[in-house]
């Protein structure tokens, strides 16, 4: 692609970008495949002819676009009272622990479930929810099961102040609310607060997934999941919120919707290779602290890694061989087609590996994200708990069109996800930007159950 054409068709994009609102598009997987001339990085900065030179690390003539300073932090990050070393509950379903911690939580400390079996409030909700279920005769109509199974508003508020006034309430909030960073976004509400809004956004989880997934299934199968349902909702030891917990976890094993605990525990199984190599890492060697490579799904089932997906890799590997990072963290799940085997990440690594010759201690993985919202939340996510340094610039490569897009997310991420998962992010050159990690990306969102 000639250079002047280049520079028109940016220009061209940035300004239609500037006069858009921050909307961006539905599906974020669509961006059309580039060539490698369209990926051409050209530094938005040129030097003087030099290599830039602070800190013990040096920025290559060729890539002196890539300035950390562009994201430094005006302040320290404030990291609440998320605690790193606060070992998280596990129930040995990732789906349960990543979607329903709270539960979890409830579920696996048996002195609060004797706590909440002992009081009167919550065992009352108990009570009623399991009377209700006996009493059903929804027979195969699973929109009936839907409306008994399912929490109201009414009873998601009732129930929330009733767990919030039970007698471990504040070993609750304060010994694994807070410090897991689960509930990042709502640490600095009351214990009380806390404990309701948890159970809120929990209770709307539940309702989302049995949604969600109902529709998915039919025939035979519907007749069996409902069996199933039948079969445990006659267990009156089980507290309130079991009976729609057990049926949706159900459901998304029936339907095939695990994408959520695929490869964890990541700690030790893709991702522990390069977690072990973090702590002894010289930061102050590097200008960022890793490269953030977005996925994209194919068109195709046939295919494992979109050609797009590996021009990206491509970039990255070079930045990396630079020297620009330590690490390089491929983003992307099992997105695109709709239930493909092939996960983003994970190919990503395999090529990176094998093409570019990248150690696997070099390499981490998120394997869940579906959007390139996600992207930048789970990868900030993943520096916050493995220990990078949080006020260190990030930077993301990808091609031309995805970097722009990045630096237009702010409206999406805030419909999508409440929120902005980094705390700046600015553009450095046509495929490059610098992000700093926010600590509100912690947050699990059990509404969004293939990647919460």
């Amino acid at each position: 692609m000639p250079l002047r054409f280049s520079c028109f068709l940016v220009v061209g994009i940035l300004f239609l970008l500037s006069a858009c609102n921050d909307s961006s598009s539905d599906n974020d997987e669509d961006f059309t495949p580039l060539t490698d001339g369209d990926l051409e990085t050209e530094s938005e900065n040129p030097s003087d002819g030099d290599s830039d030179t602070r800190e013990g690390w040096e920025i290559p003539e060729a890539l002196s676009g890539l300035d950390p300073d562009l994201c430094k932090p005006e302040l320290p990050v404030d990291i609440g009272r998320f605690d790193r070393e606060y070992a998280l509950v596990t129930s040995g379903d990732f789906k349960k622990d990543k979607n329903y911690y709270l539960l979890t939580v409830l579920d696996e400390n048996a002195e609060f479930a004797l706590a909440m079996d002992a009081d009167e409030a919550l065992a009352a909700i108990s009570a009623q929810r399991s009377a209700a279920l006996k009493q059903a005769t929804c027979g195969q109509d699973l929109a009936c099961w839907s409306g008994v199974l399912r929490w109201s508003e009414e009873d998601i508020v009732k129930t929330g102040k009733a767990l919030a006034a039970f007698s471990k309430a504040k070993e609750l909030a304060n010994g694994h609310l807070r410090p897991s960073g689960y509930f990042q976004r709502y640490g600095t509400l009351s214990d009380s607060e806390l404990i309701e809004k948890a159970w809120s956004v929990t209770a709307e989880g539940l309702n989302e997934a049995w949604g969600d997934f109902s529709d998915d299934v039919s025939g035979e199968v519907l007749s069996s999941t409902i069996e199933r349902v039948r079969s445990f909702i006659n267990d009156s030891s089980m507290a309130f919120y079991q009976p729609l917990l057990r049926a949706d976890l159900l459901l998304m094993s029936t339907v095939n919707r695990d994408e959520a605990a695929r490869y964890e525990p990541l700690t030790t199984g893709a991702n522990q290779a390069a977690i072990s190599r973090i702590p002894g890492t010289d930061w102050d060697a590097y200008p960022f602290s890793v490269i953030l490579v977005p996925g994209q799904g194919p068109k195709s089932l046939d295919v494992a890694l979109d050609p797009a997906g590996a021009l990206r890799c491509d970039l990255a590997a070079e930045r990396y061989k630079a020297g620009m990072a330590p690490f390089i963290l491929v983003s992307g799940g099992h997105v695109h087609p709709d239930q493909t085997p092939h996960c983003e990440a994970m190919e990503m690594k395999s090529y990176l590996m094998e093409n570019h010759a990248i150690p696997e201690e070099a390499i981490l993985v998120d394997p869940h994200a579906r959007h390139t919202t996600t992207n930048l939340r789970n990868a900030s996510r993943q520096l916050l708990r493995y220990g990078f340094p949080p006020d260190k610039a990030a930077m993301t490569t990808t091609d031309f069109l995805q970097s722009l897009y990045i630096l237009a997310l702010s409206g999406r991420c805030e419909e999508e996800l409440g929120y902005q998962p980094y705390r700046t992010v600015q553009k450095m050159t046509t495929t490059d930007n610098c992000f700093l990690p926010s600590p509100d990306s912690l947050t699990l969102d059990p509404r969004d159950p293939l990647d919460p």
